[in-house]
């Protein structure tokens, strides 16, 4: 399709032609709906200017909910992890840290949360999580990875750089636990590696992240989680990865072993925080330092909280990460092929053996990558195969079948003729920029369900033009 940009110059069309460039490599779009996102994107402005006035917004609406001083303990009632992820993210470098502490207890519906520094594929098993329903997220701290549900409590401290003492956190956690909940269990004890321990087994670890003037550290506490679960959804899901990630440290865990413990359990860390932090718990002045918020319903009102959100759910940060590659035996042909990959694509190919026929197969395949950006999965390593010509009968048999050990591919709905790619709606204060059509995004959406977006993603473009807000052009179908 050709478009023709009327009343536009030369600096606004180089970088129209510049975004578009660089878009259009790795998605999917809409003409027509790129093209008013970005002509909308330049007619109104600097879209710094507008993240710093919707940042300006939602910080106005928290800090007229926290103490204007002293310590805040927020309850999160919302279990979507990347809700919770993203205010988590927002409130530690939004919020005056100067002026309050802040501990804030959250509690995730199951998931999986990696390192900022770890590979997705080598920590778990991704066709477990598909199976059960477990969703997976990168966390934009550090450490290793761990398994959440309704039964685990999250706890962030977030203070000033100056302020933070992760010994001086886990002190504060485990001395709640022993001496305020008369809980029926053995007594809590720390770790070299500061995480609470019961009887030899872990039943807390934490992360941290410091920036220049703030730090967060969240630690997780295993208060009734399914130990079964957990176990079932940890570990790599191709075997023979080697990453330059940090792996995560393997060690035997345990729980609280009563589901029932958690309000409790949420209580007495509560009050032991406020009190340690010079309000008295029992006075009435500490209802004011208690707040409940809910990330998924600020997410809702707040486009730049949600952007946030989008992006920690995005395959491309969570299948990002450091490099890593993966040797996959061709059968009994005694060759290997390895897969290098980057940022979750695929950008070297190696074969070894007399399949490679002189280093002719593993420069096609590697030309192949480096020309069209391929995620690591089981359709596009078939694709690129597909792709690149003058292979024999016999090294072509030979990898197709070795590449069914590496076969997620009802992990995704790309390339699935039952299931039809996510459609992501993006807004800016309320009405259309641009619809995307997502190739490798997880979770799926139904076909029967797909087909019936068809009229809805009409009327959107049409409400673009019309300039219809976003909430009375969906009203429509």
């Amino acid at each position: 399709p050709v478009l023709t940009l009327r009343n536009i110059n030369v600096e606004m069309a180089s970088v129209l032609q510049s975004r578009v460039a660089s878009l259009t490599h790795r998605l999917r779009w809409s003409v027509k709906g790129l093209a008013v996102g970005c002509l909308r994107s330049f007619a109104s402005g600097s879209g710094k200017a507008k993240d710093s006035l919707a940042d300006s917004a939602l910080r106005d609406r928290i800090d007229a909910i926290l103490p204007r001083e002293g310590p805040a303990v927020i309850r999160l009632t919302s279990t979507d992890v990347y809700d919770n992820l993203a205010f988590e993210e927002w409130l530690g470098q939004q919020t005056d840290l100067a002026q309050r502490g802040v501990m804030m207890l959250w509690i995730n519906a199951p998931c999986v949360v990696i390192g900022r520094n770890q590979n997705a594929w080598h920590e778990c098993n991704l066709r477990e999580l598909h199976r059960k329903g477990v969703a997976l997220a990168r966390r934009h701290s550090g450490g290793g990875t761990v398994f959440h549900d309704l039964h685990n409590l999250n706890i962030t401290f977030l203070s000033t750089r100056d302020g933070f003492s992760k010994q001086g956190n886990s002190d504060l956690l485990a001395g709640a636990i022993n001496t305020r909940g008369n809980f029926n269990i053995p007594e809590i004890t720390i770790n070299d590696r500061t995480d609470l321990v019961m009887e030899g087994r872990k039943l807390s670890g934490s992360a941290y992240r410091l920036g220049s003037t703030t730090a967060f550290h969240h630690c997780t506490l295993l208060v009734g989680t399914d130990l079964a679960a957990l176990g079932a959804v940890l570990g790599p899901s191709v075997p023979g990865i080697v990453t330059k990630g940090i792996p995560s440290v393997k060690s035997p865990v345990c729980s609280l072993g009563d589901p029932s413990y958690m309000p409790l359990i949420q209580s007495v860390i509560s009050d032991a925080y406020l009190d340690h932090n010079g309000v008295d718990s029992t006075k009435s002045v500490a209802d004011s330092h208690r707040v409940t918020l809910c990330a998924t319903e600020l997410a809702a009102a707040s486009e730049h909280l949600g952007a946030r959100r989008d992006t920690l759910r995005s395959w491309e940060w969570v299948f990002s990460g450091p490099q890593w590659h993966v040797p996959v035996p061709l059968g009994d042909t005694g060759s290997v092929l390895t897969l290098h990959v980057n940022k979750g694509h695929m950008v070297r190919a190696e074969v070894e053996g007399e399949l490679d026929d002189g280093g002719l197969l593993s420069e096609k395949l590697t030309s192949y990558f480096t020309s069209t950006p391929t995620p690591f999965y089981h359709p596009h390593l078939v694709n690129a195969l597909a792709s690149v010509g003058g292979i024999s009968l016999k090294s072509r048999t030979a990898i197709e079948s070795a590449l069914s050990v590496l076969n997620f591919s009802e992990l995704y709905p790309g390339d699935n003729s039952e299931r039809i790619t996510l459609v992501t709606v993006l807004t800016r204060r309320h009405f259309l920029c641009r619809v995307r059509l997502h190739g490798h995004m997880y979770p799926q959406i139904p076909l029967q369900a797909a087909q019936s977006l068809a009229p809805v993603v009409s009327q959107l473009f049409q409400g673009a033009q019309e300039s219809l807000s976003l909430e009375e052009t969906l009203s429509q179908s």
